[in-house]
C-alpha cells in the first residue's frame, strides 16, 4: 500500500456491448490517437502469433461503498 493512502470497499462489475460505449469514448476522448496506435499494434501482435488479440471489448466499473458515517 502507498504511504498516506488506506483500503476502501468497493464493488467491481464486469461491463461490455452497449454498456462499455460510454467507457470506450471516454478512454478515447482522452488518449486519443494513441488509442488507434495500440489498437493497430495488437492487431500486428495478433497476426504475428497466428491469433486474434481482444482489444477493449470488456471494461471494469469499480463503485466505491457509501462512507460510513462516525455519528
Amino acid at each position: 500500500m502507498k504511504p498516506g493512502t488506506e483500503p476502501t470497499e468497493a464493488t467491481a462489475a464486469l461491463v461490455s456491448g452497449a454498456d462499455l460505449e460510454p467507457i470506450r469514448a471516454a478512454v478515447v476522448a482522452k488518449y486519443g490517437f494513441m488509442t488507434k496506435v495500440t489498437r493497430a499494434l495488437g492487431t500486428l501482435g495478433g497476426i504475428v502469433k497466428g491469433k486474434r488479440i481482444p482489444y477493449g471489448d470488456r471494461g471494469v466499473v469499480v463503485t466505491p461503498a457509501p462512507a460510513v458515517s462516525d455519528a
